[in-house]
C-alpha cells in the first residue's frame, strides 16, 4: 500500500522538426529525457527501450491560452495535468508528455509537444503526440492563473488518485478559511490528515500519518464547472514509485 508499504488559428504541426526558431526547451526538454530514463528504468525487465515522438506547431494565440489548452489536451487524453512556468506536463500508464508554450517572434506561441514511453515501439509515443497536438487547436477550458476557482470553496468530497491509477482515495475537505484547508484521506493505503493552501490556481497540501508526511503540488482549475486539481507529490515512499508521483483529484 502507498504506505506505503507498497492556424490562421493554427499553422500545420510538424514532426520532429528542428529547424524552427529557438524556443528555449533546455529546461523542459531535460525533464522530458529525465522521464524517459525513469521509464526506461522501470520496464527494463522487458528488456524495452523507452522511445520518445516529438512535433512542432504555430498556434496564432497568447502563452495564457497556450497553457489553458495544453492543460485541456492532456486531460482529454487521459493523462494528468499539471503546469510549471512555460510548459505543461502529464503521465499516463507507461507515457509521460509535456507541452511547452513559447512567445514566437512576430506574434502567436510556439507549441513544442514531446512524449516519451517505456516502450521500443515508437508508434506508442507517435500516436499520444498526434493526439495531443489535435487537441491543442481546440479552445482551453482551464484558468491557469487568477483568483480562486469561482466555483468557490474547496469543501466537500473529492476522488483522488495517483501513480498512473495503482491507488485511489476519497478526499474530504471539511473546512476552508481564506486560502486555507483541511480534511482527511479514506482508509486505503494508510490515508491520511490533510492541510494545504489553495492560492489562485495553485494547491499545495500536506498528507500526513503514522507513517510519515508527504507534499502535493499542482494546479486548480474549474473546468466547465468542475473542480479539478493535479500535480505531483514528494516526500516519504516516492523512491518506491520512480517517474510515477504524479496525481490527480476531481471534485464530486
Amino acid at each position: 500500500m502507498l504506505r506505503w508499504s507498497r492556424s490562421r488559428e493554427s499553422g500545420p504541426a510538424q514532426e520532429d522538426s528542428m529547424n524552427k526558431p529557438a524556443v528555449s526547451l533546455t529546461s523542459a526538454f531535460g525533464q522530458i529525457c529525465l522521464v524517459a530514463a525513469g521509464i526506461g528504468a522501470s520496464t527494463m525487465l522487458a528488456h524495452a527501450q523507452p522511445s520518445m515522438s516529438r512535433g512542432q506547431q504555430l498556434l496564432q494565440v497568447n502563452s495564457t491560452e497556450c497553457l489553458n489548452r495544453a492543460l485541456q489536451a492532456l486531460r482529454n487524453v487521459g493523462f494528468s495535468a499539471s503546469t510549471a512556468g512555460n510548459f505543461a506536463q502529464g503521465f499516463k500508464e507507461i507515457s509521460g508528455a509535456y507541452i511547452m508554450c513559447n512567445d514566437a517572434p512576430g506574434g502567436g506561441t510556439w507549441v513544442n509537444i514531446v512524449v516519451a514511453s517505456g516502450t521500443n515501439d515508437s508508434g506508442v509515443p507517435g500516436q499520444l503526440r498526434q493526439l495531443l497536438q489535435a487537441q491543442m487547436n481546440q479552445p482551453g477550458s482551464g484558468t491557469v492563473t487568477g483568483g480562486t476557482p469561482s466555483s468557490g470553496s474547496m469543501v466537500g468530497t473529492w476522488t483522488l488518485k495517483c501513480c498512473t491509477g495503482e491507488f485511489q482515495w476519497t478526499m474530504t475537505i471539511r473546512s476552508q478559511n481564506g486560502t486555507a484547508f483541511s480534511g482527511v484521506l479514506s482508509a486505503e493505503a494508510s490515508g491520511g490528515d490533510i492541510n494545504g493552501q489553495v492560492r489562485g490556481g495553485s494547491v499545495e497540501f500536506v498528507r500526513s500519518g503514522t507513517w510519515g508526511k508527504q507534499t502535493w503540488r499542482g494546479q486548480i482549475v474549474n473546468d466547465r464547472g468542475v473542480l479539478r486539481m493535479s500535480g505531483t507529490w514528494t516526500g516519504d515512499y516516492q523512491e518506491r514509485f520512480p517517474g510515477r508521483n504524479e496525481w490527480s483529484a476531481e471534485k464530486r
